[in-house]
């Protein structure tokens, strides 16, 4: 049996470790990578996405968003799945009002789909700035920019016939009108 000494040896040493354990490698790497204004500008659009578009029929409308290097594009994708049964037609409309609500957002015109008049861009550029100041280096339309890049993919599951799958996919660039539906 152990004495009372040994245990309590035994215990400040593994206490000693938790304590002045240093960082491995691979995690100090982790530690002294610095993260971009674009990569944290993407994590804000996200986080505000997912806090204030809610809709009474979408409930479970959760928001994800990638930039795409290969293309350039700032994708933001809406899903929302329905475990009652929806027509295709119903599916459809939720579909757009996944890409409506998101353009609501960030204050698009959804008859022009251009900003409000007030407005010289979209609000989505707050999401890229610095928080209570401006860079003086950060360059002329870069909000413009953020715009044309930035496109909208909504997706509905849903149980048309109460047994399998369906997927309705639409699509759509943050500015403009027109609204595309993918088959898969």
């Amino acid at each position: 049996m152990l004495d009372k000494k040994t245990l309590l040896a035994a215990t400040l040493l593994l206490i000693a470790q938790l304590v002045f354990g240093e960082p491995t490698e691979k995690i100090s790497w982790l530690m002294n990578e610095p993260l971009t204004l674009f990569e944290w500008g993407i994590f804000k659009l996200e986080q505000k996405l997912n806090k204030h578009v809610k809709h009474k029929e979408m409930p479970n409308l959760h928001f994800s968003v990638w930039y795409y290097w290969d293309r350039n594009r700032i994708s933001i994708f809406g899903s929302s799945s329905h475990n009652e049964q929806k027509t295709e037609e119903e599916a459809k409309r939720l579909c757009k009002e996944i890409i409506y609500l998101v353009k609501h957002q960030f204050e698009i015109n959804l008859q022009t789909g251009q900003p409000y008049e007030f407005f010289e861009n979209s609000t989505l550029g707050v999401c890229f700035a610095h928080f209570g100041f401006k860079a003086v280096t950060r360059p002329e339309g870069i909000e413009k920019e953020l715009d044309n890049i930035t496109e909208i993919i909504a997706q509905v599951h849903t149980y048309p016939d109460g047994e399998d799958w369906k997927t309705i996919k639409c699509q759509a660039p943050l500015l403009g009108t027109q609204i595309m539906f993918v088959e898969e």
